[in-house]
C-alpha cells in the first residue's frame, strides 16, 4: 500500500512540473485580420434596428413588396408577377420647319469666244486635223477633227478638203475639187486604172475591176456610180478626205459573188 501511494505521489509531482513548463513557454502571436478595404455603402434606407433574418413573404415583388418600414422608402414600382411590361411612351419631337428662298436665275448670255461672223481663221497655224481661229474678244479657238480634214496649200496655209468631184481635162473623168491628195476617177468602168489616189509622200496607187463593162459613170457631189459594171451589179465610189470608199451593189442573186481588183502601184 505504501509503495502504491508513493508511486502515485511521484506521478502527480511529475505532472505538475510539466504543466508549469508548458505555461512558461512563449505563446505564438495571433495573425492580424486583413484590411477589407473600401466597402459598398447603402445609399437608400437603413438596416438599423431590423432583424437579420426575414421570411420569404417579406421579399415578394409586386403590390405586397417590402413595406416602407423595412425599406426606408416607398415600395418598388415594378410590374406584378406574370404581368406584361408597360408600354414605353415615346415623346414625339417637335416639328421643325425650314424655309428657303430661291432667287430667279440670271439669263445666260451668249458665251464669248468663237463667232462665225467675226472670228478670223489663222491658216498658217492649222493642220490636217485642226483649225485655229482668232476671236474678236482676244481669245483663240481651236477646232479639232477625228480624221484628216485639211490639206496644206502651196503657200503653206491649211485649207479644208473639198471632195466634190469636178471634170478632168479632155473628158478623162473626174477629180476631187480641192485636195493635195487627189482622187481621180475614169469615165468608163473598164479602164485599167479606174481609181487613182495620191498619197502624202508623193506616191500613188490605183485599181481597176476585172471583167468590168464599159459602163459610163454618173456623178453626184463626191460620188460616182457605175451601173451594170458587171451582170446585175453596180459599183459606187465616193471620194473622202482620207481616201476612197467603195460600195458594191448586188441587184439579184445572179450577181457575181467574186470580185477582183488589179492594183497599180
Amino acid at each position: 500500500m505504501v509503495r502504491t501511494s508513493m508511486f502515485r505521489l511521484l506521478s502527480l509531482l511529475v505532472a505538475m512540473v510539466m504543466a508549469v513548463g508548458l505555461l512558461s513557454l512563449p505563446q505564438a502571436a495571433a495573425a492580424p485580420e486583413p484590411d477589407p478595404g473600401d466597402r459598398p455603402t447603402q445609399s437608400v434606407g437603413s438596416a438599423d434596428g431590423l432583424p437579420h433574418h426575414v421570411s420569404s413573404n417579406e421579399t415578394t415583388v409586386g403590390d405586397d413588396a417590402v413595406r416602407d418600414k423595412q425599406r426606408g422608402g416607398p415600395p418598388a414600382k415594378g410590374n406584378a408577377k406574370d404581368t406584361p411590361a408597360r408600354p414605353v411612351e415615346l415623346v414625339k419631337p417637335k416639328r421643325r420647319e425650314a424655309t428657303w428662298s430661291v432667287d430667279r436665275d440670271e439669263p445666260v448670255g451668249k458665251p464669248a469666244g468663237f463667232d462665225p461672223e467675226t472670228s478670223r481663221e489663222i491658216p498658217e497655224r492649222g493642220g490636217p486635223q485642226r483649225q485655229v481661229f482668232e476671236n474678236a474678244d482676244g481669245t483663240t479657238t481651236v477646232r479639232r477633227f477625228t480624221g484628216r480634214q485639211l490639206f496644206e496649200a502651196p503657200g503653206g496655209d491649211w485649207r479644208r478638203v473639198d471632195p466634190t468631184l469636178v471634170e478632168r481635162p479632155r473628158g478623162e473623168g473626174w477629180r476631187s475639187r480641192a485636195d493635195s491628195q487627189q482622187k481621180r476617177f475614169s469615165r468608163a468602168a473598164n479602164a485599167r486604172q479606174l481609181v487613182s489616189v495620191d498619197l502624202a509622200d508623193g506616191q500613188s496607187f490605183g485599181f481597176g475591176v476585172s471583167g468590168a463593162r464599159d459602163a459610163i459613170g454618173s456623178v453626184a457631189g463626191d460620188t460616182v456610180t457605175y451601173e451594170d459594171v458587171r451582170p446585175d451589179a453596180d459599183l459606187v465610189l465616193q471620194a473622202t478626205p482620207g481616201g476612197v470608199k467603195e460600195t458594191i451593189v448586188l441587184n439579184s442573186p445572179d450577181a457575181p459573188p467574186e470580185w477582183s481588183f488589179p492594183l497599180t502601184l
